[in-house]
């Protein structure tokens, strides 16, 4: 398939903005089910155990493309007054393969006891996972989940949520692990005049995508 000189130049431009942020690794239940993690952040600066070194849970309004899951964007209509995906969700808000609804999802970095490393937790908010997280610190741990050990696990089926519960199995986190900054890693920033080409690379008549429907990744199963 031939490409113009400006797919060419939107793939550079891509490249170097990728290449500007921290490295970062994403906490996946794919042959780690179930899981043993320690939470590192808190959901908020206000929690009894926040420490500022470390920050807190990072959420993000964002879009995704019908055409390819991986091109996610935070939503503008705040910080521009006007963006693209919002205005094709009042145009087509379910095309297949996805919608254009906005989407508020949590990123936040926990300590993965199989890999023993940090890792970027992320899960829709609100959603089953993150009300469960909230309520187990409303509830039971005076407003924090630093401290903790909790073991999340999910069904085998592709839709099927994630669950956590505290355990006794208790997991130790080396003192020397270092976190990263999660506003400079995560999220992606796309200027109205170029939110077009972003979200749909495959042009305004494909909008199917590629990915087959059974395995389409979602905010809800996605298995990072």
């Amino acid at each position: 398939m031939a490409q113009t000189l400006a797919d060419i130049l939107r793939k550079k431009q891509e490249r170097a903005e990728r290449s500007d942020r921290p490295e970062v690794e994403w906490f996946s239940l794919k042959d780690n089910n179930p899981a043993r993690v320690r939470f590192l952040q808190e959901l908020d600066p206000d929690a009894p155990n926040y420490d500022s070194n470390k920050g807190s849970a990072l959420f993000l309004v964002e879009h995704v493309s019908p055409q390819d899951y991986r091109r996610k964007a935070e939503c503008t209509i705040e910080t521009e007054g006007r963006c693209f995906a919002c205005e094709m969700a009042q145009e087509d808000p379910k095309p297949e393969g996805g919608t254009w609804f906005q989407k508020t999802n949590m990123y936040i970095q926990v300590f993965d006891a199989k890999t023993n490393s940090v890792r970027i937790l992320s899960r829709p908010a609100p959603g089953s996972f993150f009300d469960a997280l909230y309520d187990y610190a409303a509830d039971e741990n005076e407003g924090s989940i630093v401290g903790p050990t909790f073991k999340i696990q999910k069904g085998p089926g592709k839709t099927d949520p994630w669950t956590l519960m505290p355990t006794n199995n208790k997991l130790e986190v080396p003192e020397t692990v270092e976190l990263v900054d999660l506003s400079k890693a995560i999220g992606v920033k796309v200027e109205y005049a170029k939110q077009r080409n972003f979200y749909l690379p495959k042009g305004e008549q494909e909008q199917v995508t590629t990915v087959p429907s059974e395995t389409q990744a979602t905010n809800e199963n996605i298995d990072w």
